[in-house]
């Protein structure tokens, strides 16, 4: 999930652009990135209407790939043993790898990251430096995750269903996506428009949005075989927009004097 934090990333893809200094693989407001692994692990990213816009292939996971998370300009990748680390958005390596206490979906609420155990739903969040911060309880079954500064939305593979929970541990909300049990494999909420997106792998491996009443209102076939994780790359507001244009007039001005 990607709220205010992403203007970081809009400011740090904007100076290195204006340097010369373009990633093998940016990170694109209005995107979504998934962790493919049906053969080499790999970060696919895609418009909204699922065209691929740019590929990047992985290398250092210590075991199978489970999940992604955005977080401003920076992508983070889990695997089934829990280890978590950021890639390099140049070579594709992971690094900075530490263990979690998940074996599933990795999520964020656009400062921290959130990693989930499939068995127990526990939800545990850490610091982008991988220190634990606290747990928070879901509910068991649960391959994908995202939240926002008050509300953690799981999927649960066991299902096909999307919850919501605050961060005492209280349920607030689900509904049913009609993928049925044993379908789900990945998460992701867009802040800007409150849409959740899901992704469904195992070899069925769609992409679909679902409004806050559990509408389907987007869905299509993705081009990667097994996804094993979902996140959104959301927009910024207007105002936002105009606030980082100031801010990057000033850092313009203070360059020049």
């Amino acid at each position: 999930m990607k709220t205010n934090i992403l203007t970081k990333g809009l400011a740090i893809g904007f100076l290195s652009g204006a340097a010369g200094s373009a990633l093998a693989f940016d990170v694109t407001p209005g995107t979504l990135i998934e962790l493919a692994v049906g053969g080499t692990p790999e970060l696919v990213e895609y418009d909204f209407a699922g065209n691929i816009t740019e590929t990047l292939t992985l290398g250092g996971l210590l075991n199978t790939g489970a999940s992604v998370a955005v977080i401003g300009s920076r992508v983070f990748v889990s695997d089934v043993g829990g280890n978590v680390g950021e890639v390099d958005l140049n070579t594709g390596n992971v690094f900075g790898i530490f263990a979690s206490a998940s074996n599933e979906g990795l999520g964020d609420n656009a400062t921290d990251l959130l990693a989930i155990d499939y068995g127990s739903g526990t939800a545990s969040r850490y610091t982008t430096g991988g220190s634990f911060l606290e747990a928070h309880g879901t509910i068991g079954g649960i391959t994908g995750v995202d939240a926002t500064a008050t509300t953690i939305y799981v999927a649960r593979y066991d299902d096909g269903s999307v919850y919501s929970y605050d961060y005492a541990g209280s349920q607030t909300g689900s509904f049913a996506t009609g993928w049925g049990a044993s379908s789900l494999s990945g998460l992701g909420y867009d802040s800007t428009s409150g849409l959740v997106w899901v992704a469904t792998g195992f070899g069925s491996d769609h992409i679909s949005a679902y409004d806050s009443g559990g509408n389907l209102v987007a869905d299509w076939r993705n081009n990667r075989d097994w996804i094993n994780g979902l996140d959104v790359v959301g927009v910024p507001e207007p105002a936002t927009i105009v606030v980082l244009g100031i801010g990057i007039l000033v850092l313009a001005r203070r360059r020049f004097r």
